[in-house]
């Protein structure tokens, strides 16, 4: 319950920042980068105070380093990626097709020896019939499906690379906290020498501040969810949340056609989900 509560906190927030960097990289107003470091920023920096103010917060160990540099490693590619995906695709199709995340996560879970019970395996089958009815419902649009399929993927392997390092090696505060500066000081260097921009004086305008600062409540909130749950289950759960807020975003700001179809689609992922994390 407390995860569920985390992350459906994190998700609004989250929705809130996603919906505005897609509007203004559409406006041509900032670009990917700016938009990848203003979605850091916030979270590094709250992260990093919670290192400070709170003894015993920040525990690293070297002996992560393999695990936390192939995580670091993807999380940039990721990064990138994701906000083509945002882009591209529809804020209700990208929450959709982003489920398949799910599937992945749990692939992954029963190669590393953790077999799938019975509900485990009926709610997998149930979300890809839910992924498939979406996917080929020519009515529905497949912009940025390629972006969407590949940030899919790479993200089980960083969620499940980070619920490792937090289960066995370093605390919430560390892993996060390490990863996302190096990540945002990375998004800095491109959009201020490749897109000639520099990110910082986005936060003077209140539009990129609420962004930025949504971003990073959503960030660090979300962080925590994974404490309380396996990686598999907070991923469902992340997932059936994300296309909840998107389905409304979607519909309010950038007016998405096939809403009906959409709400069925979100119950039979939802009943999926809920096997899922019996």
């Amino acid at each position: 319950m407390i995860a569920l509560l985390l992350i459906t906190i994190g998700n609004f927030f989250s929705e809130i920042a996603t919906s505005i960097g897609k509007r203004e990289i559409e406006k041509k107003e900032e670009s990917v980068f700016t938009m990848i470091f203003l979605n850091l920023i916030f979270a590094v920096l709250i992260l990093g105070g919670i290192a400070i103010f709170r003894e015993g917060s920040f525990v690293f160990s070297w002996n992560s380093w393999p695990t936390f540099s192939a995580r670091v490693l993807l999380e940039l590619a990721l990064s990138y990626i994701t906000v083509m995906a945002i882009v591209k695709s529809d804020r209700s199709t990208f929450g959709f097709l982003r489920t398949g995340t799910i599937v992945f996560v749990f692939v992954i879970d029963f190669l590393l020896g953790n077999f799938l019970d019975f509900w485990e395996l009926m709610g997998i089958s149930v979300v890809v019939v839910a992924l498939l009815i979406i996917f080929l419902n020519h009515g529905i649009s497949k912009k940025g499906l390629g972006w969407v399929v590949a940030s899919s993927i790479i993200a089980a392997v960083t969620i499940s690379l980070y619920k490792y390092d937090i289960t066995n090696y370093n605390s919430v505060v560390a892993e996060q906290f390490l990863t996302l500066l190096i990540m945002a000081i990375y998004a800095f260097l491109m959009a201020y020498f490749v897109n000639k921009e520099d990110p910082i004086l986005f936060l003077r305008k209140p539009i990129f501040l609420v962004e930025s600062f949504s971003a990073g409540l959503e960030t660090a909130i979300a962080s925590f969810a994974y404490l309380f749950v396996p990686a598999s289950v907070g991923t469902a759960m992340s997932r059936a949340v994300t296309i909840m807020w998107s389905l409304i975003f979607g519909r309010k700001l950038f007016k998405e056609k096939h809403i009906v179809l959409k709400i069925a689609v979100f119950a039979v992922l939802l009943v999926g989900i809920i096997m899922l994390a019996l």
